[in-house]
Protein backbone atom coordinates (compact mmCIF):
# COMPACT_ATOMS: atom_id res chain seq x y z
CA UNK A 1 0.00 0.00 0.00
CA UNK A 2 1.17 3.52 -0.78
CA UNK A 3 -0.49 6.88 -0.06
CA UNK A 4 -3.53 5.05 1.30
CA UNK A 5 -4.11 2.98 -1.85
CA UNK A 6 -3.88 -0.78 -2.18
CA UNK A 7 -1.85 -1.48 -5.30
CA UNK A 8 -1.63 -4.10 -8.03
CA UNK A 9 1.35 -3.77 -10.36
CA UNK A 10 0.04 -5.09 -13.69
CA UNK A 11 3.44 -5.54 -15.38
CA UNK A 12 6.30 -6.49 -13.08
CA UNK A 13 9.05 -8.58 -14.61
CA UNK A 14 10.83 -11.52 -13.07
CA UNK A 15 14.54 -12.13 -13.64
CA UNK A 16 15.01 -15.75 -14.58
CA UNK A 17 18.05 -17.52 -13.09
CA UNK A 18 20.92 -18.21 -15.43
CA UNK A 19 20.48 -21.98 -15.02
CA UNK A 20 16.71 -22.06 -15.59
CA UNK A 21 16.84 -23.89 -18.93
CA UNK A 22 19.34 -26.40 -17.56
CA UNK A 23 17.13 -27.20 -14.57
CA UNK A 24 13.64 -27.00 -16.07
CA UNK A 25 13.84 -27.93 -19.75
CA UNK A 26 12.81 -31.53 -20.47
CA UNK A 27 16.04 -33.57 -20.91
CA UNK A 28 14.71 -34.83 -24.25
CA UNK A 29 15.40 -31.35 -25.63
CA UNK A 30 18.80 -30.73 -24.07
CA UNK A 31 20.52 -31.54 -27.37
CA UNK A 32 19.23 -28.22 -28.70
CA UNK A 33 21.69 -26.54 -26.32
CA UNK A 34 19.28 -23.91 -24.98
CA UNK A 35 21.19 -21.47 -22.77
CA UNK A 36 20.65 -18.13 -21.10
CA UNK A 37 22.60 -15.31 -22.74
CA UNK A 38 24.14 -14.38 -19.41
CA UNK A 39 23.30 -13.21 -15.89
CA UNK A 40 20.70 -10.41 -15.74
CA UNK A 41 20.14 -10.35 -19.51
CA UNK A 42 16.98 -10.94 -21.55
CA UNK A 43 18.66 -13.12 -24.16
CA UNK A 44 18.51 -16.85 -24.91
CA UNK A 45 20.74 -18.80 -27.29
CA UNK A 46 19.63 -21.99 -29.02
CA UNK A 47 22.51 -23.93 -30.49
CA UNK A 48 24.60 -20.80 -30.07
CA UNK A 49 22.14 -18.63 -32.05
CA UNK A 50 20.79 -15.55 -30.28
CA UNK A 51 16.98 -15.48 -30.33
CA UNK A 52 16.71 -11.75 -30.90
CA UNK A 53 18.02 -9.15 -33.30
CA UNK A 54 21.19 -7.77 -31.72
CA UNK A 55 21.96 -5.23 -34.45
CA UNK A 56 21.38 -2.39 -31.98
CA UNK A 57 22.86 -4.23 -29.00
CA UNK A 58 21.72 -7.28 -27.10
CA UNK A 59 18.53 -6.57 -25.09
CA UNK A 60 19.21 -6.20 -21.40
CA UNK A 61 22.92 -6.77 -21.91
CA UNK A 62 23.83 -3.43 -20.40
CA UNK A 63 21.55 -3.46 -17.36
CA UNK A 64 23.97 -5.07 -14.94
CA UNK A 65 26.76 -2.76 -16.09
CA UNK A 66 24.73 0.44 -15.74
CA UNK A 67 25.62 2.22 -12.46
CA UNK A 68 22.11 3.66 -11.96
CA UNK A 69 20.49 0.27 -12.50
CA UNK A 70 22.96 -1.40 -10.13
CA UNK A 71 22.28 1.18 -7.44
CA UNK A 72 18.50 1.17 -7.76
CA UNK A 73 18.14 -2.61 -7.85
CA UNK A 74 21.10 -3.50 -5.66
CA UNK A 75 19.00 -5.50 -3.21
CA UNK A 76 17.37 -7.64 -5.88
CA UNK A 77 20.58 -8.02 -7.82
CA UNK A 78 22.57 -9.04 -4.75
CA UNK A 79 20.05 -11.81 -4.12
CA UNK A 80 19.63 -12.79 -7.81
CA UNK A 81 16.05 -11.46 -7.77
CA UNK A 82 14.94 -14.57 -5.90
CA UNK A 83 11.39 -14.56 -4.51
CA UNK A 84 12.14 -13.18 -1.04
CA UNK A 85 14.16 -10.25 -2.41
CA UNK A 86 11.50 -9.71 -5.08
CA UNK A 87 8.80 -9.47 -2.42
CA UNK A 88 10.96 -7.15 -0.32
CA UNK A 89 11.34 -4.80 -3.30
CA UNK A 90 7.55 -4.91 -3.72
CA UNK A 91 7.23 -3.86 -0.08
CA UNK A 92 9.74 -1.06 -0.61
CA UNK A 93 7.70 0.26 -3.54
CA UNK A 94 4.30 -0.21 -1.88
CA UNK A 95 3.06 -2.97 -4.19
CA UNK A 96 0.58 -5.43 -2.67
CA UNK A 97 0.17 -7.78 -5.66
CA UNK A 98 2.38 -8.23 -8.71
CA UNK A 99 1.33 -9.66 -12.07
CA UNK A 100 4.60 -11.34 -13.01
CA UNK A 101 5.86 -11.12 -16.58
CA UNK A 102 8.78 -12.88 -18.18
CA UNK A 103 12.08 -11.30 -19.13
CA UNK A 104 13.71 -13.88 -21.39
CA UNK A 105 10.28 -14.78 -22.82
CA UNK A 106 10.26 -11.47 -24.67
CA UNK A 107 12.40 -13.26 -27.26
CA UNK A 108 13.16 -16.89 -26.43
CA UNK A 109 10.16 -18.67 -27.98
CA UNK A 110 8.97 -16.29 -30.70
CA UNK A 111 10.99 -17.29 -33.75
CA UNK A 112 8.78 -18.27 -36.69
CA UNK A 113 11.37 -20.92 -37.54
CA UNK A 114 11.55 -22.40 -34.04
CA UNK A 115 10.64 -26.09 -33.84
CA UNK A 116 7.10 -26.09 -32.34
CA UNK A 117 7.92 -29.05 -30.10
CA UNK A 118 10.98 -27.24 -28.74
CA UNK A 119 8.96 -24.06 -28.28
CA UNK A 120 6.36 -26.05 -26.33
CA UNK A 121 9.06 -27.61 -24.15
CA UNK A 122 10.59 -24.20 -23.46
CA UNK A 123 7.19 -22.74 -22.57
CA UNK A 124 6.49 -25.64 -20.20
CA UNK A 125 9.90 -25.15 -18.60
CA UNK A 126 9.36 -21.44 -18.06
CA UNK A 127 5.80 -21.89 -16.80
CA UNK A 128 6.91 -24.54 -14.32
CA UNK A 129 9.72 -22.29 -13.09
CA UNK A 130 7.30 -19.37 -12.72
CA UNK A 131 4.85 -21.57 -10.80
CA UNK A 132 7.62 -22.47 -8.35
CA UNK A 133 8.56 -18.78 -8.08
CA UNK A 134 4.94 -17.78 -7.33
CA UNK A 135 4.56 -20.54 -4.75
CA UNK A 136 6.63 -18.48 -2.30
CA UNK A 137 3.60 -16.18 -1.87
CA UNK A 138 0.72 -17.11 -4.20
CA UNK A 139 -1.53 -14.43 -2.73
CA UNK A 140 0.84 -11.69 -3.90
CA UNK A 141 2.51 -13.20 -6.98
CA UNK A 142 0.34 -13.87 -10.05
CA UNK A 143 1.76 -15.37 -13.22
CA UNK A 144 1.53 -14.67 -16.95
CA UNK A 145 2.37 -17.75 -19.00
CA UNK A 146 4.20 -18.37 -22.27
CA UNK A 147 2.58 -20.38 -25.08
CA UNK A 148 4.11 -22.06 -28.16
CA UNK A 149 2.07 -20.13 -30.71
CA UNK A 150 3.89 -21.76 -33.62
CA UNK A 151 1.41 -24.63 -33.13
CA UNK A 152 -2.11 -23.76 -31.98
CA UNK A 153 -2.92 -27.27 -30.73
CA UNK A 154 0.21 -27.38 -28.57
CA UNK A 155 -0.53 -23.85 -27.34
CA UNK A 156 -4.08 -24.83 -26.40
CA UNK A 157 -2.83 -27.84 -24.44
CA UNK A 158 -0.37 -25.71 -22.50
CA UNK A 159 -2.94 -22.99 -21.83
CA UNK A 160 -5.37 -25.51 -20.34
CA UNK A 161 -2.59 -26.76 -18.05
CA UNK A 162 -1.65 -23.23 -17.04
CA UNK A 163 -5.26 -22.35 -16.30
CA UNK A 164 -6.27 -25.48 -14.40
CA UNK A 165 -3.01 -26.60 -12.73
CA UNK A 166 -0.71 -23.59 -12.45
CA UNK A 167 -3.14 -20.76 -11.66
CA UNK A 168 -1.86 -18.39 -14.35
CA UNK A 169 -3.83 -15.18 -14.89
CA UNK A 170 -2.55 -14.05 -18.30
CA UNK A 171 -0.92 -15.06 -21.58
CA UNK A 172 2.18 -13.15 -22.64
CA UNK A 173 1.46 -12.11 -26.22
CA UNK A 174 3.62 -10.11 -28.57
CA UNK A 175 1.72 -7.60 -30.76
CA UNK A 176 3.93 -8.28 -33.78
CA UNK A 177 2.79 -10.46 -36.69
CA UNK A 178 3.78 -14.04 -35.84
CA UNK A 179 3.79 -16.94 -38.30
CA UNK A 180 2.28 -14.45 -40.76
CA UNK A 181 -0.73 -13.92 -38.47
CA UNK A 182 -2.20 -10.78 -36.94
CA UNK A 183 -3.81 -11.05 -33.51
CA UNK A 184 -7.23 -11.02 -35.19
CA UNK A 185 -6.46 -14.18 -37.19
CA UNK A 186 -9.14 -16.82 -36.61
CA UNK A 187 -6.40 -19.39 -36.16
CA UNK A 188 -6.08 -17.97 -32.64
CA UNK A 189 -9.77 -18.43 -31.83
CA UNK A 190 -9.22 -21.73 -29.94
CA UNK A 191 -6.75 -19.92 -27.66
CA UNK A 192 -9.10 -16.99 -27.14
CA UNK A 193 -11.97 -19.39 -26.38
CA UNK A 194 -9.98 -21.16 -23.65
CA UNK A 195 -8.81 -17.83 -22.25
CA UNK A 196 -12.37 -16.54 -22.14
CA UNK A 197 -13.63 -19.74 -20.49
CA UNK A 198 -11.04 -19.57 -17.71
CA UNK A 199 -10.88 -15.79 -17.27
CA UNK A 200 -7.30 -15.58 -18.57
CA UNK A 201 -6.15 -12.18 -19.84
CA UNK A 202 -4.46 -11.69 -23.22
CA UNK A 203 -1.48 -9.60 -22.09
CA UNK A 204 -0.05 -7.75 -25.09
CA UNK A 205 3.54 -6.70 -24.52
CA UNK A 206 6.09 -5.44 -27.06
CA UNK A 207 9.84 -5.76 -26.70
CA UNK A 208 12.60 -4.20 -28.76
CA UNK A 209 15.09 -6.00 -30.97
CA UNK A 210 13.03 -9.04 -31.77
CA UNK A 211 13.12 -11.30 -34.82
CA UNK A 212 9.50 -10.56 -35.72
CA UNK A 213 8.27 -7.73 -37.98
CA UNK A 214 7.89 -4.49 -36.03
CA UNK A 215 6.87 -0.86 -36.46
CA UNK A 216 8.64 1.13 -37.91
CA UNK A 217 11.67 -1.03 -38.69
CA UNK A 218 12.58 0.63 -41.99
CA UNK A 219 12.94 4.07 -40.33
CA UNK A 220 14.97 3.23 -37.24
CA UNK A 221 18.74 3.12 -36.77
CA UNK A 222 19.28 3.81 -33.05
CA UNK A 223 18.30 2.14 -29.80
CA UNK A 224 16.68 5.40 -28.66
CA UNK A 225 14.44 5.60 -31.71
CA UNK A 226 13.59 1.89 -31.60
CA UNK A 227 12.56 1.83 -27.96
CA UNK A 228 10.65 5.12 -28.23
CA UNK A 229 8.63 4.11 -31.29
CA UNK A 230 8.01 0.38 -31.31
CA UNK A 231 6.10 0.09 -28.04
CA UNK A 232 3.18 2.49 -28.73
CA UNK A 233 3.11 1.82 -32.48
CA UNK A 234 2.89 -1.95 -32.05
CA UNK A 235 0.15 -1.54 -29.45
CA UNK A 236 -1.79 0.71 -31.80
CA UNK A 237 -1.57 -1.99 -34.46
CA UNK A 238 -2.58 -4.73 -31.99
CA UNK A 239 -5.60 -2.80 -30.69
CA UNK A 240 -6.59 -2.07 -34.30
CA UNK A 241 -6.50 -5.78 -35.10
CA UNK A 242 -8.50 -6.79 -32.03
CA UNK A 243 -11.24 -4.18 -32.55
CA UNK A 244 -11.54 -4.15 -36.35
CA UNK A 245 -11.00 -7.89 -36.62
CA UNK A 246 -14.09 -8.73 -34.56
CA UNK A 247 -12.26 -10.58 -31.77
CA UNK A 248 -14.08 -8.73 -29.00
CA UNK A 249 -17.41 -9.61 -30.63
CA UNK A 250 -16.57 -13.29 -31.04
CA UNK A 251 -15.41 -13.46 -27.41
CA UNK A 252 -17.43 -10.87 -25.46
CA UNK A 253 -16.02 -11.89 -22.07
CA UNK A 254 -12.39 -11.89 -23.17
CA UNK A 255 -10.14 -9.21 -21.66
CA UNK A 256 -7.04 -7.80 -23.36
CA UNK A 257 -4.40 -5.55 -21.81
CA UNK A 258 -2.01 -3.35 -23.79
CA UNK A 259 1.13 -2.91 -21.72
CA UNK A 260 4.45 -1.05 -21.42
CA UNK A 261 3.62 1.62 -23.97
CA UNK A 262 2.25 4.35 -21.74
CA UNK A 263 -1.42 5.24 -21.91
CA UNK A 264 -1.44 8.61 -23.66
CA UNK A 265 -1.71 7.13 -27.15
CA UNK A 266 -5.01 5.39 -26.42
CA UNK A 267 -7.58 8.26 -26.34
CA UNK A 268 -6.20 9.78 -29.54
CA UNK A 269 -6.10 6.41 -31.29
CA UNK A 270 -9.62 5.36 -30.30
CA UNK A 271 -11.00 8.78 -31.21
CA UNK A 272 -9.45 8.45 -34.66
CA UNK A 273 -10.70 4.89 -35.14
CA UNK A 274 -14.21 5.87 -34.04
CA UNK A 275 -14.20 8.72 -36.55
CA UNK A 276 -13.16 6.33 -39.32
CA UNK A 277 -16.02 3.99 -38.43
CA UNK A 278 -18.50 6.88 -38.51
CA UNK A 279 -17.45 7.87 -42.04
CA UNK A 280 -19.01 5.57 -44.66
CA UNK A 281 -16.24 6.46 -47.12
CA UNK A 282 -13.55 5.33 -44.67
CA UNK A 283 -15.08 2.40 -42.79
CA UNK A 284 -14.85 -0.25 -45.50
CA UNK A 285 -13.23 -3.35 -44.03
CA UNK A 286 -14.06 -2.59 -40.41
CA UNK A 287 -15.23 -5.87 -38.90
CA UNK A 288 -16.40 -4.86 -35.44
CA UNK A 289 -20.04 -4.58 -34.40
CA UNK A 290 -19.26 -1.67 -32.06
CA UNK A 291 -17.03 1.36 -32.28
CA UNK A 292 -13.48 0.60 -31.10
CA UNK A 293 -13.79 2.76 -27.99
CA UNK A 294 -16.86 0.84 -26.87
CA UNK A 295 -14.87 -2.37 -26.34
CA UNK A 296 -12.68 -0.50 -23.86
CA UNK A 297 -15.59 1.25 -22.16
CA UNK A 298 -17.44 -2.02 -21.67
CA UNK A 299 -14.49 -3.62 -19.87
CA UNK A 300 -12.72 -5.74 -22.48
CA UNK A 301 -9.75 -3.49 -23.24
CA UNK A 302 -7.26 -2.12 -20.69
CA UNK A 303 -4.09 -0.05 -20.97
CA UNK A 304 -1.20 0.38 -18.54
CA UNK A 305 0.15 3.78 -17.57
CA UNK A 306 3.49 4.82 -16.14
CA UNK A 307 4.27 7.10 -13.22
CA UNK A 308 3.76 10.79 -13.90
CA UNK A 309 1.69 10.53 -17.08
CA UNK A 310 0.03 13.91 -17.52
CA UNK A 311 -2.53 12.42 -19.93
CA UNK A 312 -4.36 10.54 -17.16
CA UNK A 313 -7.06 13.19 -16.59
CA UNK A 314 -7.74 13.24 -20.35
CA UNK A 315 -8.08 9.46 -20.38
CA UNK A 316 -10.54 9.62 -17.50
CA UNK A 317 -12.53 12.35 -19.25
CA UNK A 318 -12.72 10.58 -22.62
CA UNK A 319 -12.82 6.88 -21.71
CA UNK A 320 -13.92 6.83 -18.07
CA UNK A 321 -12.43 5.30 -14.93
CA UNK A 322 -12.35 1.64 -15.89
CA UNK A 323 -9.68 1.41 -18.62
CA UNK A 324 -6.34 2.37 -17.05
CA UNK A 325 -3.96 0.40 -14.80
CA UNK A 326 -0.47 1.08 -13.42
CA UNK A 327 2.64 -0.86 -14.41
CA UNK A 328 6.13 -0.49 -12.96
CA UNK A 329 8.17 -2.52 -15.52
CA UNK A 330 10.41 -3.54 -12.58
CA UNK A 331 13.33 -4.16 -12.85
CA UNK A 332 13.86 -3.14 -16.47
CA UNK A 333 15.30 0.14 -17.66
CA UNK A 334 11.93 1.93 -17.85
CA UNK A 335 11.63 1.44 -14.08
CA UNK A 336 15.07 2.40 -12.87
CA UNK A 337 14.63 6.19 -12.70
CA UNK A 338 11.41 6.16 -10.63
CA UNK A 339 12.01 3.11 -8.40
CA UNK A 340 11.02 2.96 -5.57
CA UNK A 341 9.06 6.25 -5.75
CA UNK A 342 6.89 5.48 -8.77
CA UNK A 343 3.66 5.36 -6.78
CA UNK A 344 4.47 8.64 -5.03
CA UNK A 345 4.93 10.24 -8.45
CA UNK A 346 1.77 8.64 -9.84
CA UNK A 347 -0.49 9.65 -6.95
CA UNK A 348 0.84 13.19 -7.27
CA UNK A 349 -0.34 13.71 -10.87
CA UNK A 350 -2.48 16.85 -10.92
CA UNK A 351 -6.14 16.38 -11.78
CA UNK A 352 -6.40 12.68 -10.89
CA UNK A 353 -9.22 12.10 -8.40
CA UNK A 354 -8.91 9.65 -5.49
CA UNK A 355 -11.71 7.52 -6.94
CA UNK A 356 -9.90 7.28 -10.28
CA UNK A 357 -6.65 6.43 -8.53
CA UNK A 358 -8.36 3.61 -6.62
CA UNK A 359 -9.73 2.23 -9.88
CA UNK A 360 -6.36 2.55 -11.59
CA UNK A 361 -4.31 0.93 -8.82
CA UNK A 362 -6.67 -1.84 -7.70
CA UNK A 363 -10.12 -2.27 -9.20
CA UNK A 364 -9.15 -2.22 -12.88
CA UNK A 365 -6.21 -4.66 -12.72
CA UNK A 366 -8.24 -6.96 -10.47
CA UNK A 367 -10.98 -7.06 -13.11
CA UNK A 368 -8.56 -7.27 -16.04
CA UNK A 369 -6.72 -10.30 -14.63
CA UNK A 370 -9.75 -11.84 -12.90
CA UNK A 371 -8.08 -11.67 -9.50
CA UNK A 372 -10.15 -12.86 -6.55
CA UNK A 373 -9.16 -10.05 -4.18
Amino acid sequence: MRAGFKTIDCDRHVVEPVDMWEKYLDPKFQHYNVQMGGRFTLATRIGGVLQNDDSLGSPGSGMAQDPIWRKKFKHGMTHNFEPQAYLEDMDKEGVDIAVCFTGIGLYATWGDDLDPELSAAMCRAYNNWLYDFMSHDPDRLKGVCLLPLQDIELAAQELKRCATELGMVGIFWRPNPHMGRLMSDRAYDPIYAIAEEHGINISVHEGIQNRLPWFPENRINTHFAHHSACHPMEQMAASLAMTSGGVFDRFPKLTVSFLESGAGWLPHWLERLDAQVDNPMLSEGYGGKEKPSEYFRRGQGFVSCEAGEEALPAIQRTLGDSVTMWASDYPHRDAMIDFPRALDILTGVEGVTPDFMKQLLWDNPAKCFNLKV
